[in-house]
């Protein structure tokens, strides 16, 4: 695969790992182009990436090609959205830093029965906060629509709905009310409780996540996990579960 751009070509590699303006004006010298295709280019690569190509890692290229309509026949090639990516990417792991080293400093991540909590048994735990029983039943939204685009081979849409559900709903959101419970000495276990529930969205948005950001979610999974569950991608993918009234 590469990338067309002017006349030149940009190999994907460049993308992930980076590239100068120096070494791809180079690269150009070593084509087959005649002296006023390379001059023409030169120009047309300076105005482009006047500071060459940042990397984004294969990560955040994935991430861009799959947030295109794979159903038209051409990709635009615009580098000013590899900010965005890496913004995006730097988003997550500043989300799951947060939560991991702050929020669940406390938490005992010994106890079988935290790490395997699954769904009803965290639906029954927060019965009685609206709160959490809100974002859980917005997660829950999300898992449905994300598994409809995935049938649809609508991939780019399902990485705008995970999106704004995971920074809307669980970073602007959530993780900004649990702050309160967290910081105060909680009554009849609130703090635990929000502790175990962000513990399981945070697993479930690297379920989520994993086709889209396949190595960085492994790692966080590891972290997260302690290394005792498993490979990330051997998790089954969220289905759709009844949704509250």
């Amino acid at each position: 695969m590469k990338f067309s751009f002017e006349g030149n070509i940009i190999d994907p590699m460049d993308v992930v790992n980076g590239i100068s303006l120096q070494s791809l004006q180079k690269r150009l010298e070593q084509s087959h182009l005649s002296r006023n295709e390379i001059e023409r280019a030169k120009r047309a690569q300076a105005i482009q990436y006047p500071s060459g190509i940042e990397p984004i890692g294969s990560d955040g290229l994935r991430l861009f090609l799959l947030s295109h309509d794979i159903f038209q026949q051409s990709i635009r090639f615009d580098p000013t959205q590899f900010d965005y990516v890496s913004r995006y990417c730097n988003k997550f792991w500043n989300a799951y830093k947060y939560v991991k080293e702050f929020a669940l400093a406390d938490m005992n991540f010994h106890n079988e029965n935290i790490l395997n909590i699954n769904y009803d048994q965290i639906e029954k735990l927060v019965e009685n906060r609206l709160v959490d029983r809100w974002i859980l039943n917005e997660l829950n939204k999300t898992i449905g629509k994300i598994n409809d685009c995935l049938k649809n081979y609508t991939f780019h849409l399902a990485i705008v709905r995970l999106r704004d559900s995971f920074i809307k709903d669980f970073c602007d959101f959530y993780i900004e009310f649990s702050k309160i419970p967290i910081k105060q000495q909680s009554i009849d276990n609130i703090k635990s409780n929000v502790q175990i529930l962000l513990y399981f969205l945070l697993k479930q948005y690297l379920i989520l996540y994993h086709p889209f950001l396949p190595a960085m979610t492994e790692e966080l999974w590891q972290d997260l996990t302690n290394g005792k569950q498993g490979y990330l991608i051997h998790q089954l993918y969220p289905t759709i579960k009844k949704i509250e009234k």
